[in-house]
């Protein structure tokens, strides 16, 4: 299942103008693998130059967190022009972050996102729901009631994930200059 979006950013021609950009879950074969690697260690190395992305080995961190049999079952979702993959998403099962000490959504159904990136030239188009609708209904489809994430807040992707989710947001708070943590129910 997948999320359509035409974009929508004023400033970069009208909705029509823009090519369809859907999201899709992502389900580890070793050939659907190889299909999508280069595009997925280009963007990481992309948000690694930016500083964004703090790894030593580009290419390991893509395959652990792709191909590993610990995270095969971690939902995993493309953001795709056409064939090409313009951004990605990728969750966990949460470790201990909660929005206060007496959280009363269980650990076991709250998923983490530990990485979103899309590509510098899609930003700002309006992919955040092409990008986090499959994700959502996924989490869903596991079991999972709540979602944490660590956004990032110079470029206003924590901004875009407060429109998105809106009133679906039980906490959001600056944890860093750089980061906001964002905690929705699904």
């Amino acid at each position: 299942m997948g999320a359509e979006s035409k974009g929508g950013s004023s400033d970069k021609g009208s909705r029509r103008d823009q090519p369809t950009v859907r999201g899709e879950v992502f389900r580890y074969t070793p050939e659907k693998w190889d299909a999508v690697k280069d595009d997925i260690t280009d963007l990481a190395r992309q948000a690694q130059s930016s500083g964004v992305f703090r790894t030593d080995d580009i290419h390991e961190w893509v395959d652990k967190s792709f191909t590993n049999p610990h995270t095969i079952d971690n939902t995993k979702v493309l953001l795709r022009e056409g064939n090409k993959v313009i951004g990605f998403a990728l969750t966990q099962h949460s470790y201990g972050w909660s929005k206060e000490a007496n959280d009363t959504v269980p650990s076991d159904t709250k998923a983490e996102i530990t990485a979103t990136i899309i590509d510098k030239d899609h930003r700002g188009n309006g992919y955040v729901g092409a990008l986090m609708e499959p994700l959502d209904e996924d989490l869903r489809n596991k079991g999972f009631k709540s979602v944490v994430i660590r956004a990032l807040s110079h470029q206003g992707y924590d901004r875009a994930i407060e429109r998105h989710y809106g009133e679906k947001i039980v906490y959001s708070s600056m944890v860093t200059p750089d980061f906001r943590h964002i905690q929705y129910n699904l």
